[in-house]
């Protein structure tokens, strides 16, 4: 899950650097597809040796530029990637980015490890409520995130990867708001959805477009890091 979370990061960037013109996009799939290889490597290195030996099975190399260009050249143009025009090779490579920060098919082990998940998402899930926050809210989520131990870092990706794509419309401007917040299964279920479903390229741009313009839930997560720091300064120092 880590790679996987990682890895979508990194795509995120990379994307934004072929959108803005600072790469190309064959310098973005070239990039892409070196740093998933590379955090694979590394998310393996964090294992214990059974879960190496375990994820070694299941993928032993991740694959090389021409065998994605070739791929996704058959995915999208049904010919070879050597017989398509310059734009079309461009769109290719704008898919290999995009392709590089989704999940494959998840097996059962993923499975396992987002059920470690969902503590973090009911708790963020009250950040996205219609009514107006107050000091004891932000304390009671801090609270069950610290309960949760995972790092703020991780918890700002299950925020913005996974939480985010499902609840961010209850806030948008012609929504009718959820006030009181969401039961664990239908949050579970539609969370899991969601991860097994990556969204297409035109819809991770309207979602990126929405987290971006989002001021409300920034606004929120910006005053829970702090609750966040200020639990964690006190609990050191007793």
């Amino acid at each position: 899950m880590q790679y996987v979370q990682d890895s979508a990061a990194a795509a995120n960037e990379i994307a934004q650097a072929v959108e803005s013109g600072r790469m190309t996009a064959l310098q973005g799939a070239e990039t892409a597809t070196a740093m998933r290889n590379h955090i694979m490597e590394l998310a393996r290195l964090r294992g214990r040796p059974i879960g190496r030996a375990y994820a070694t099975k299941l993928k032993r190399y991740g694959k090389i530029f021409a065998e994605l260009s070739e791929k996704y050249a058959q995915s999208l143009y049904k010919t070879a990637f050597t017989g398509l025009d310059e734009v079309k090779q461009a769109k290719v490579y704008t898919e290999m980015v995009a392709a590089s920060g989704r999940p494959n098919a998840i097996h059962p082990s993923s499975e396992t490890a987002l059920d470690t998940h969902v503590p973090v998402w009911m708790a963020l899930a009250d950040l996205f409520v219609g009514k107006e926050l107050q000091d004891y809210d932000f304390d009671h989520i801090a609270r069950r995130l610290l309960d949760a131990e995972f790092p703020v870092s991780r918890i700002e990706t299950i925020l913005w990867q996974e939480v985010f794509p499902v609840l961010g419309a209850n806030l948008g401007a012609l929504a009718i708001p959820e006030m009181e917040g969401w039961s664990e299964p239908a949050l579970r279920s539609a969370i899991k959805d969601a991860v097994r479903h990556p969204p297409s390229a035109p819809a991770r741009l309207v979602l990126r477009w929405r987290r971006s313009g989002n001021r409300t839930i920034r606004s929120r997560w910006t005053r829970l890091r702090r609750e966040l720091a200020g639990l964690a300064e006190q609990s050191r120092s007793e």
